[in-house]
Protein backbone atom coordinates (compact mmCIF):
# COMPACT_ATOMS: atom_id res chain seq x y z
CA UNK A 1 0.00 0.00 0.00
CA UNK A 2 1.39 3.38 -0.69
CA UNK A 3 -0.36 6.84 1.06
CA UNK A 4 0.66 10.01 1.33
CA UNK A 5 0.76 9.83 4.88
CA UNK A 6 0.35 6.67 5.43
CA UNK A 7 -3.46 4.90 5.94
CA UNK A 8 -5.22 7.56 8.21
CA UNK A 9 -8.81 8.41 8.66
CA UNK A 10 -8.98 11.05 5.31
CA UNK A 11 -6.92 9.75 2.85
CA UNK A 12 -6.13 8.68 -1.10
CA UNK A 13 -4.76 5.56 -1.51
CA UNK A 14 -3.47 3.12 -4.22
CA UNK A 15 -2.90 -0.50 -3.59
CA UNK A 16 -1.87 -3.43 -5.68
CA UNK A 17 -4.37 -6.04 -5.68
CA UNK A 18 -4.14 -10.00 -5.70
CA UNK A 19 -5.30 -10.27 -9.25
CA UNK A 20 -2.51 -7.60 -10.27
CA UNK A 21 -4.83 -4.72 -11.12
CA UNK A 22 -4.49 -1.50 -8.83
CA UNK A 23 -7.21 0.10 -6.98
CA UNK A 24 -6.88 4.19 -6.18
CA UNK A 25 -9.66 5.25 -3.70
CA UNK A 26 -10.35 8.12 -1.19
CA UNK A 27 -11.41 6.56 2.39
CA UNK A 28 -12.74 9.04 5.16
CA UNK A 29 -13.75 6.98 8.29
CA UNK A 30 -13.10 3.66 6.85
CA UNK A 31 -15.44 4.16 4.26
CA UNK A 32 -14.03 4.42 0.87
CA UNK A 33 -15.28 6.50 -1.97
CA UNK A 34 -14.18 7.20 -5.93
CA UNK A 35 -12.86 3.95 -6.42
CA UNK A 36 -11.05 3.08 -9.48
CA UNK A 37 -9.59 0.27 -10.48
CA UNK A 38 -6.46 0.54 -13.29
CA UNK A 39 -4.53 -3.02 -15.02
CA UNK A 40 -1.32 -0.54 -15.15
CA UNK A 41 0.52 0.91 -12.53
CA UNK A 42 1.60 4.02 -14.76
CA UNK A 43 -2.29 4.66 -15.22
CA UNK A 44 -3.02 4.00 -11.45
CA UNK A 45 -0.10 6.51 -10.44
CA UNK A 46 -1.19 9.41 -13.18
CA UNK A 47 -4.72 8.88 -11.36
CA UNK A 48 -3.77 9.10 -7.77
CA UNK A 49 -1.44 12.52 -8.63
CA UNK A 50 -4.33 14.11 -10.25
CA UNK A 51 -6.75 13.36 -7.61
CA UNK A 52 -4.18 14.94 -4.76
CA UNK A 53 -3.74 17.76 -6.98
CA UNK A 54 -7.30 18.24 -7.00
CA UNK A 55 -7.53 17.82 -2.96
CA UNK A 56 -4.75 20.52 -1.95
CA UNK A 57 -6.02 22.81 -4.38
CA UNK A 58 -9.68 22.65 -3.19
CA UNK A 59 -8.65 22.87 0.51
CA UNK A 60 -6.15 25.45 -0.36
CA UNK A 61 -2.75 22.71 1.19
Amino acid sequence: MKTLRGFQVNDWTIEEQWDGRWKVYYAERGVESYVKYFIAEEEACEYYIVQLKYFFTMWNY
